[in-house]
């Protein structure tokens, strides 16, 4: 739990506490039939805009680091010059010298099957989330997948959806022509989300959104995502 939410919390609390007291100071005076207000009852009163004015400035505040951090974990994994990167470690065994397997291509030298998959165990990970999107492509979003453990085998992934819920999808490479980049993302998350950014054979509008509405936790905080590995291969049309 980051500084931001713990401050949050302990405000929110403050935030509770003003309210039932006034209220009780209110139900208070009225059965004693007081119409002044005494000093107790003006600072309940004066606390409470304040004190939800600090919450919002708080969560405004965590918001934006954590929006910061993931992009800055996005931006090193992309820029670093090997191929797997990030905060943990990934492999594939359909990569090799940096382009895919034609085994997970969707075209006529393909079988469309998603790409066997495996990375290192997070501390505190609850689920991982899958994506591989095409970033010469208009962001094409190609694999969204979820997984308990840490590896996922060639063709495990095999539901085609068009919906934004938890189910699992994959639709392989089949660029209209030349040679296109496809990126894998694995991010470690510390709990579940009822549904998972971005509709499966779409654009998206690319990894940072998408890591930075999978870091929400159900309860609003910020910090959901734990880390991120990263692997980039390429696929040509022939």
């Amino acid at each position: 739990m980051t500084v931001y939410q713990v401050i949050k919390n302990v405000v929110y609390v403050l935030l509770f506490v003003d309210v039932i007291a006034l209220a009780v100071t209110m139900i208070v005076r009225w059965l004693k039939k007081k119409k002044v207000l005494n000093i107790a009852v003006i600072l309940e009163i004066v606390l409470i805009p304040i004190l939800f004015f600090t919450f919002f400035v708080l969560a405004f505040k965590q918001y934006k680091e954590s929006e910061e951090t993931v992009s800055e974990v996005v931006e090193t994994a992309v820029n670093e010059e090997e191929p797997a990167s990030g905060d943990f470690k990934a492999e594939s065994s359909d990569i090799k010298d940096g382009v895919w397997d034609d085994a997970i291509a969707n075209t006529e030298r393909g079988e469309n099957l998603s790409p066997q998959l495996s990375w290192d165990t997070v501390a505190g990970a609850k689920v991982y989330v899958v994506y591989m999107i095409d970033p010469d492509g208009n962001n094409w979003l190609h694999m969204k997948a979820v997984s308990y453990d840490t590896d996922l085998d060639r063709g495990e992934v095999r539901n085609e959806l068009k919906t934004e819920y938890i189910e699992p999808g994959y639709i392989g490479p089949y660029p209209p022509g030349g040679t296109h980049t496809y990126d894998v993302y694995i991010f470690a998350l510390k709990e579940e989300k009822d549904r998972y950014p971005g509709i499966l054979d779409r654009p998206c509008d690319g990894i940072e959104p998408i890591a930075e509405k999978l870091d929400v936790m159900e309860n609003g905080d910020i910090g959901n995502v734990l880390g991120m590995a990263y692997i980039s291969g390429t696929y040509t049309k022939q």
